[in-house]
């Protein structure tokens, strides 16, 4: 997994190959660099068999998306969830048919390739706990 660092070294470029969950790229590079704490800037690329979610309150709504979409944005973070780097996503992919679709994102592939942008946050110290009772990985003090 390419990786090239800001002369600040705040700012991550990241880059991840065919084949990888989009989530597990992420924790695999924050666990790599030591980063417990992160904001998700921006990413592209594309995406095989994206599932997204809608939460409406109470409980998620998933979508599962069958072919290759293109990955139009990547946001989210990084925190800390039992100890280990966490993510949380949201993605626009379009397909095709050039309709753009998006939420909260659940899993997908990278589909050639990704690339994104990860801000470190080492004075922010990001944390999340499962809340009883909801599908929520919520950020806590």
């Amino acid at each position: 997994m390419p990786a090239r660092r800001s002369p600040d070294g705040d700012v991550w470029f990241v880059q991840f190959p065919e084949g990888e969950d989009l989530h597990q790229a992420y924790r695999g590079f924050a666990r790599e660099q030591g980063l417990a704490s992160g904001v998700v800037l921006a990413g592209i690329g594309m995406l095989r068999d994206p599932v997204l979610g809608f939460y409406d309150g109470q409980r998620y709504h998933q979508r599962a998306l069958d072919g290759m979409f293109e990955l139009v944005s990547t946001q989210g973070n990084i925190a800390l969830l039992d100890g280990a780097p966490f993510t949380h996503l949201h993605v626009t992919v379009a397909g095709a048919d050039h309709v753009a679709r998006g939420g909260h994102l659940f899993g997908g592939k990278v589909c050639i390739s990704h690339e994104g942008a990860v801000r470190a946050l080492p004075d922010v110290p990001l944390r999340r706990a499962r809340l009883p009772g909801t599908e929520l990985a919520a950020l806590v003090d």
